[in-house]
């Protein structure tokens, strides 16, 4: 499923509402001048759509400012990741990898494992 862009704690607790107990939502927080969300994005596009039954969001740092998400979740570095199961966060964490992020969101479950040949 492609990616959507939030661009609020309102829209945040609406995705999660909406995202039923099928699948997990995750939230990637960025900092749009930063080197590293360049490399990040595609793979967190490219693993979305390798997901159909969960929901993948991205927020960037600024939007999140003001809006409490950043104080509610204790996020002081970026790239962050968010994984919620209905609207229960189940996981959270730092990645700088395109690697390391899958094979986060793989050990959760969230993103397939690799097919082997």
């Amino acid at each position: 499923m492609p990616t959507r862009q939030l661009k609020s704690q309102a829209d945040l607790d609406f995705s999660l509402s909406e995202s039923g107990v099928m699948g997990y939502t995750v939230v990637y927080i960025y900092d749009d001048s930063s080197p590293t969300h360049s490399q990040l994005k595609p793979a967190f596009e490219l693993i979305s759509r390798e997901c159909p039954f969960s929901h993948f969001f991205t927020i960037s740092y600024e939007d999140c400012e003001g809006e409490g998400i950043l104080e509610k979740y204790n996020i002081n570095t970026f790239p962050y990741f968010l994984v919620f199961k209905g609207q229960n966060l189940i996981a959270q964490f730092e990645s700088e990898t395109a690697n390391n992020l899958s094979k986060q969101l793989r050990k959760l479950n969230v993103a397939p494992p690799l097919q082997t040949e």
